[in-house]
């Protein structure tokens, strides 16, 4: 029906039923008697702001609507959004593009106040609108920066590092429930380091051999002095009151800090067992050398 009310021309139907806009003979807009609209094309939105309301709702149907043109915002009849896309491949799909310059693909929060980031390069920030890496985040105050945790009764839960694929290095970090213990180390079949200043300092090979100061311990526990650093190899006790000490020279000093020969034992006003200061004896035998203050000695068994 087509009639003039007043100062508007209408298109429509007085009576339920819907109306249709047809051309080459084929609906292409449907209004059914509720007032929902049906497109059997595309519905594209161009040039400035297209708004579709209602009193009470509003219901667009259509195979896919664009607003302000194809690579800027998206709705399929799957349900799927594409910002900066006109083929979304997830529920909801953003994809910077260079119109908009650096702006992020997505973020919470304000530009001063950022609770959550995701930059076009694909940097992710935790209260930070410039992360720095893959994943950043900033703290204002003292805490913990970010934490995991199991639910799990007895279990663990920790963060793994591959380098390459599975076959290469994995450090792990645990924190194990049932042994009650923190884990840190190598799963693979490789060393552990440790660096300051970008040096490595000590390390833990793959057999369990720990060397501070070179990279290929041959013993348990290995020390080899660094050059140009006058420490002590191994030291138990402080510069004033040491009780054992290997000079990087060699030279072994018991109750001194300063050994003058290979082995150097000083007992100051204290022997032990009262008067000597050192005992050498034989396992089952009485043989042996004990020696004692101002320069006494003794041997045993002869």
């Amino acid at each position: 029906t087509l009639y003039n009310s007043g100062s508007t021309f209408r298109v429509g139907n007085v009576t339920a039923g819907s109306v249709a806009l047809i051309t080459n003979d084929t609906e292409q807009v449907v209004v059914d008697a509720s007032g929902n609209t049906t497109f059997s094309a595309d519905l594209t939105a161009t040039g400035g702001l297209s708004t579709f309301a209602r009193a009470s709702s509003t219901q667009l149907s259509a195979y896919s609507a664009y607003i302000g043109g194809t690579a800027t915002t998206t709705f399929t009849s799957a349900g799927f959004v594409g910002v900066g896309s006109s083929t979304p491949w997830a529920q909801l799909s953003i994809n910077p593009t260079s119109a908009n310059g650096a702006a992020p693909a997505f973020a919470i929060g304000s530009s001063t106040a950022t609770k959550f980031v995701v930059t076009n390069a694909g940097n992710v920030g935790i209260a930070t609108a410039s992360p720095m890496s893959l994943l950043s985040t900033t703290q204002g105050t003292s805490g913990y920066g970010m934490t995991l945790s199991s639910t799990l009764n007895n279990g663990w839960v920790g963060i793994q590092l591959l380098s390459g694929d599975l076959s290469e290095v994995q450090t792990i970090f645990q924190s194990l429930e049932l042994s009650g213990a923190g884990l840190i180390g190598t799963q693979s079949n490789h060393p552990f380091l440790f660096r300051t200043n970008n040096t490595e300092q000590m390390r833990i090979t793959a057999g369990g051999l720990v060397g501070v100061g070179t990279t290929s311990p041959w013993a348990n526990f290995a020390v080899n002095p660094i050059a140009g650093i006058a420490a002590n190899q191994f030291v138990v006790g402080s510069s004033t009151g040491t009780s054992f000490l290997i000079e990087n020279s060699g030279q072994v000093g018991i109750g001194t800090s300063s050994p003058t020969y290979l082995l150097d034992v000083l007992a100051g006003t204290q022997t032990q067992n009262g008067t000597y200061i050192a005992s050498f004896t034989r396992t089952g035998g009485a043989g042996g050398v004990r020696i004692g203050a101002n320069n006494a000695a003794a041997i045993l068994g002869g």
